[in-house]
């Protein structure tokens, strides 16, 4: 059974749950990202600068993260794995695991991290002494029962950028313009894609792309990613599309 549930609902059952939903210069939401909550943790999809006030005001709690994917390296999908690195490491005392592709590793480390994190107490650091990094090989793997499909969409050219697939249910694209040949291409019953309100946009999906995909694509689509003014285009969104992703919401799994 597919549940959508408002922030503060309890499951007993494994759901993906919405963290933010905001773009990345919104002053009124949390970075977009999710997680797939289950009574041994959260695995987060992304874990932007803003991932600490997020989990604990939607009811995860900052300690309780139990795996971590990141879809791409942009400040709103990884800087907050700088405070859950120092904070596991040094306050709860475990490693979380980090699922990526090996094609973004290095920007993610040594262009990214390694400036805040590369030196410790101890000595020099590496990516590895503050994760259990596990990279993702051919485009799948399963975590604590879920299942998850991995797949390449279009962002910032030359930027490697990774939508996710999870459980044949949700399909979360992460930053992309529009993808009509990969969202036709698999079976889901939500669609998570993101969006950009605003025409002109050269890295995010335009509003107006996304109204030219298929009537029985749009239907299930919950746009993510938007600005403060979202509501400024709430009608256009509910009419065409299932409409906008909010913060909070869960979808049994």
């Amino acid at each position: 059974m597919i549940v959508i549930a408002s922030e503060g609902t309890k499951f007993m059952d494994v759901v993906f749950k919405m963290v933010g939903t905001g773009s990345s210069d919104s002053d009124t939401m949390f970075n977009t990202g999710a997680a797939i909550v289950s009574a041994s943790g959260a695995f987060l999809i992304d874990c932007g600068f803003t991932i600490k006030s997020a989990l604990n005001t939607c009811g995860i709690g900052f300690d309780n993260i139990s795996g971590i994917f990141i879809s791409h390296v942009h400040g709103d999908h990884v800087f907050g794995l700088e405070r859950v690195g120092y904070e596991y490491l040094f306050r709860l005392q475990r490693k979380v695991p980090l699922y990526l592709k090996r094609e973004i590793y290095d920007e993610l480390w040594h262009q990214t991290l390694k400036g805040s994190m590369g030196r410790i107490g101890e000595g020099d650091a590496t990516l590895e002494d503050f994760f259990d990094v596990r990279f993702i090989e051919q485009n799948q793997f399963s975590f604590e029962g879920v299942n998850y499909e991995v797949f390449e969409v279009a962002h910032t050219p030359g930027k490697p950028c990774y939508g996710i697939c999870i459980n044949k249910k949700i399909l979360y694209t992460a930053d992309t313009l529009a993808i009509p040949d990969i969202v036709k291409q698999y079976d889901y019953d939500f669609c998570f894609h993101d969006v950009s309100l605003h025409e002109g946009n050269p890295v995010h999906a335009n509003l107006s792309s996304l109204l030219d995909y298929p009537d029985n694509v749009k239907q299930k689509i919950l746009l993510m990613s938007y600005g403060d003014d979202w509501l400024s285009f709430e009608g256009v969104v509910t009419e065409h599309f299932m409409g906008f992703a909010k913060q909070g919401m869960s979808i049994e799994l």
